[in-house]
């Protein structure tokens, strides 16, 4: 794990600089405190905390963090030691928040790289960049501020949370991760290098060599307003949508995000008026585009499904918890479903897996019926290693489906059931650190489901570097040819 530094030694001598939030220093008691809080919470609420790693690696990783700050920290320090033992527990839903008094500095600060870029394994290569950039795109980074480009995706990663065995989905998230308010990089690079207002770049650009560029740093606001990937990202579901007609007969639907608790609408009010323009341009086969899709919410991952589908499905066959107990905890830990943390008793019972409490009566949960009006031709889905969480059991879901062929990259997630649901917010006392754990464990119905594991594509379709340079999109070109040929 990475020592400690006090963040308030980055602040820049420059007036134009934006220093780091200040991080007050914590006692080794103070760390203690918290810790001792965050073990005890985890053990006793966290429904995988042994799902994937034994009993032996998580005691290892508590011991490792436990060194790393014996003798005190900072909170930023602290929050980097804790989001590295976080991804132990090998649960995508479960990881650390900045404190919250650290959160809008964080946001308003001008401090993030300059561009958005993709990664190809342990390779940078940039996608886009603000007007009058040094960039172009397809310049591969080979280093940044004198550190090697392997170095660092190397070290960042490891702080990057990930479902079951589902590691090589990691580097996706220094492209972008909403929970962190931008990316894995942009998240961990200032905490780990030192915050600076000015990044210098060796690149390698094609036809051109190497060289060294400098370019200023720039806000959250102008990093979110760039473009990234095939379109620019939609954080919520109702700004998610696309609708194309790449061919004659073909539809293309676009749903980059499922996240429908920030700013809920109705499913149908999105989807309704998509379905039924399919119907009046005559569309007999339809792509659905899920690529950038991480997950979300079950209403807008249901209301999709139930368009696509042509026979009832049960998607679930049980619910777990940890405990119903969380006595001495109310005072630390928040959600958005009090209820979730007040439960009924009556609706649970103790299961005979070990899993904890199972819920009453979703041993046959209700199954989901087809939309009166759902799509009724041929379907293909493109996946990516993005797809996590929601938008990963959908595609496993819709796999099921004889009319659907599932194409392009394997996906994140787990396919076996997620651990996520309902989160709480621990908050801890003494550092502010905040640390999302899940509440629900679920067991999916899904034949062949490798619990941990994402979906493996029906036709394998990777994005390749020399697609990606030339700017094509390789699996839209070969999902329409499929669409095509299949009307």
């Amino acid at each position: 794990m990475i020592a400690f530094f006090a963040a308030a030694s980055l602040a820049l001598s420059s007036p134009e600089a934006w220093a780091p939030p200040p991080s007050e220093v914590l006692t080794a008691e103070e760390v203690a405190t918290d810790l001792a809080l965050m073990k005890e919470t985890l053990e006793r609420v966290h429904p995988g905390y042994e799902r994937y790693a034994s009993p032996d690696e998580v005691e290892a990783a508590w011991d490792a963090l436990r060194a790393a700050t014996a003798k005190g920290s900072d909170q930023l320090s602290f929050y980097l030691e804790i989001s590295e033992f976080l991804t132990a527990i090998r649960c995508e839903h479960t990881k650390g928040e900045l404190p919250n008094d650290l959160k809008g500095p964080e946001r308003e600060g001008r401090y993030r790289f300059p561009a958005r870029f993709q990664a190809f394994g342990n390779r940078l290569f940039i996608d886009s960049a603000p007007e009058g950039s040094p960039f172009q795109r397809g310049d591969e980074i080979l280093s940044i501020n004198g550190v090697r480009t392997k170095a660092i995706v190397k070290t960042l990663i490891r702080h990057v949370s990930y479902d079951g065995y589902t590691d090589y989905s990691r580097r996706r998230s220094l492209e972008t991760d909403g929970d962190l308010f931008a990316s894995g990089f942009e998240r961990f690079f200032p905490l780990v290098y030192g915050y600076s207002e000015r990044f210098e770049v060796r690149l390698r650009r094609p036809g051109d060599g190497r060289k060294t560029v400098s370019a200023g740093a720039i806000t959250q606001a102008e990093w979110n307003a760039l473009p990234w990937g095939r379109l620019e990202k939609k954080a919520d579901f109702p700004d998610s949508i696309t609708v194309a007609y790449p061919a004659e007969g073909v539809g293309y639907l676009r749903v980059a995000s499922f996240v429908n608790y920030r700013r809920p609408v109705s499913p149908a009010a999105v989807l309704d008026p998509v379905f039924e323009e399919f119907e009046q341009k005559g569309v007999e086969t339809l792509i659905i585009d899920l690529r950038e899709n991480g997950g979300g919410s079950e209403d807008a991952e249901r209301g999709l499904f139930r368009r696509l589908i042509r026979e009832p499905f049960q998607p679930v066959s049980r619910q777990y918890r940890k405990t119903l107990d969380f006595e001495g905890l109310r005072e630390a830990v928040g959600t958005w479903d009090e209820s979730a943390i007040n439960p009924q008793p009556e609706r649970w019972t103790l299961a005979g897996n070990g899993f904890g409490y199972e819920r009453v009566g979703d041993a046959r949960r209700p199954v989901v019926e087809p939309h009166p009006k759902a799509f009724g031709g041929d379907i293909v889905v493109l996946s990516s290693e993005h797809n996590a969480s929601a938008s990963t059991f959908l595609l496993r879901k819709l796999q099921e489906q004889p009319h659907v062929t599932v194409l392009g990259d394997r996906t994140g997630g787990n396919v076996g059931g997620t651990t996520a649901g309902v989160l709480v917010f621990l908050t801890l006392p003494e550092s502010g650190v905040v640390v999302r754990v899940p509440l629900f464990r679920y067991s999916a119905v899904v034949e062949g489901a490798r619990d941990g594991y994402g979906v493996e594509p029906d036709v394998f379709v990777p994005e390749t570097l020399k697609a990606f340079r030339a700017g094509r999109d390789i699996q839209l070109e070969r999902a329409v040819a499929l669409a095509a040929a299949g009307r």
